[in-house]
């Protein structure tokens, strides 16, 4: 964000410092609707544009110099290029993605979880293809399949998708050893950022809040306008639903289209991929909000929420696509 800023910076001055965000917003709903057009339909494109461009909070934090719009500009880029290495499988492809995940996890250290989603992702398309590829057993084909994956092309691909986020954490020990003595630290720690855990330990510690948390962040992947009513009205049903249950009907949402891609064979790894990246992004920030940040009066911030809540809006635009053309 840095270098972005120092670039607009020497360009137009405090100007261009002013309309840093507003760029990147118009470039994120462009590559948006263009993405889901491409992959989906021109329904699903437009649907999608139709949600990402009314939402409210996208424009707020856009007005201000914020890293949200910034940061989902490279990660939905990301996505779209390792998508486009299984359909092209050409290398250049995935190396670009891995640049793309990298810098994006230099803009907001959320980043950091697309590294395993993108070897898993590439590891279980490469077993996906290989067993409709081939008419073998199950115990051969689980023998075929580790010796492909201890092939020299499979090793290369992997290679290249490492390159990228080892430059990267070399970077941040160089950086934090210099300035700071802690090769380990991250902003988090340095800053002393109250109400988030910094520890890795707390990705993986299961407590109660982290459920809480999960329906808290996770109704903010539905159009902003259900969130924004429901956190404005007083009867908003929780008396019967549970409290945050707009976070349960999005997750519900989600996981329909999900089991509608598999069970019908539309996009299924597509669908899949997003998914997977929605709920490990927002088991990352449910993980390491503290109690008292979330049980806090003040609502949590929302706009962490805006990169997941774009790839929902893509699903959102699939299942419409499909509804239109099975009607």
């Amino acid at each position: 964000m840095i270098v972005i800023g120092s670039i607009f910076y020497q360009i137009g001055g405090y100007s261009g410092l002013f309309y840093l965000s507003p760029i990147f917003l118009i470039t994120l709903l462009v590559i948006s609707e263009r993405i889901t057009t491409k992959i989906f339909g021109n329904i699903a494109g437009l649907i999608t544009l139709l949600i990402i461009g009314s939402s409210n909070l996208l424009y707020r934090v856009s007005i201000e110099l914020m890293t949200e719009s910034v940061f989902s500009v490279f990660f939905i880029l990301g996505i779209y290029f390792t998508i486009n290495f299984t359909k092209t499988k050409k290398n250049y492809q995935i190396f670009i993605a891995s640049i793309l995940f990298v810098y994006s996890s230099w803009i907001r250290m959320s980043g950091f979880i697309l590294l395993p989603i993108e070897l898993i992702f590439i590891t279980s398309y490469f077993i996906f293809v290989e067993r409709k590829s081939i008419k073998k057993k199950k115990s051969e084909f689980l023998i075929y399949t580790l010796k492909k994956l201890k092939d020299k092309k499979c090793i290369k691909i992997f290679i290249i998708i490492i390159i990228p986020w080892i430059i990267i954490l070399i970077g941040n020990i160089i950086f934090f050893s210099y300035f700071f003595n802690e090769p380990t630290a991250n902003y988090l720690t340095i800053e002393k950022v109250d109400y988030y855990d910094s520890s890795a330990s707390s990705l993986v510690d299961l407590e109660s809040k982290d459920f809480e948390n999960i329906k808290k962040y996770s109704k903010y992947l539905l159009p902003y306008q259900i969130p924004g009513i429901y956190n404005k009205i007083n009867s908003n049903f929780d008396s019967l639903l549970g409290e945050d249950w707009p976070g349960l009907l999005a997750l519900s949402v989600l996981s329909i289209i999900t089991i509608f891609s598999l069970r019908t064979k539309n996009s299924r790894f597509i669908i899949i991929f997003f998914m997977a990246i929605i709920l490990s992004y927002v088991w990352f920030y449910s993980s390491i909000t503290w109690e008292s940040r979330s049980s806090d009066e003040k609502e949590i911030p929302a706009r962490y929420m805006i990169p997941p809540f774009i790839l929902s809006s893509f699903m959102i635009g699939f299942i419409v696509e499909k509804f239109f053309k099975f009607s």
